[in-house]
């Protein structure tokens, strides 16, 4: 079965989208810790900054992935276009290189 048009060559998963639903997940994690019982506040103050130094990390780890994505994205659909092949070149390196970065925070 052969897929046709800009994107064919594109991988299908949708990285941007999981990290979409790890995002929520802290978000919700936040939300509960910030309300409930008054008792154990440091143990809550506690959690809740590491839930926070986790969603920035997440954040930090795969953004730049994702704007790389963006920009291949954009070329293939020609709303951009490259000066050169260098350039494309550079931008399949960088999007390599950040898809590494994004997965080294597991």
């Amino acid at each position: 079965m052969s897929r046709e048009g800009p994107l064919a060559d594109r991988q299908t998963t949708n990285r941007p989208g999981h990290a979409l639903v790890i995002l929520v997940c802290y978000c919700i994690i936040i939300s509960s810790l910030c309300r409930g019982a008054k008792g154990q506040m440091l143990k809550k103050k506690k959690a809740l900054k590491k839930t926070v130094i986790l969603v920035i990390c997440l954040f930090g780890y795969w953004l730049p992935y994702c704007l790389c994505i963006l920009v291949d994205t954009l070329a293939m659909l020609n709303v951009i276009v490259f000066s050169s092949f260098e350039v494309q070149r550079a931008v399949e390196t960088r999007i390599s290189i950040t898809e590494a970065l994004a997965h080294f925070h597991c």
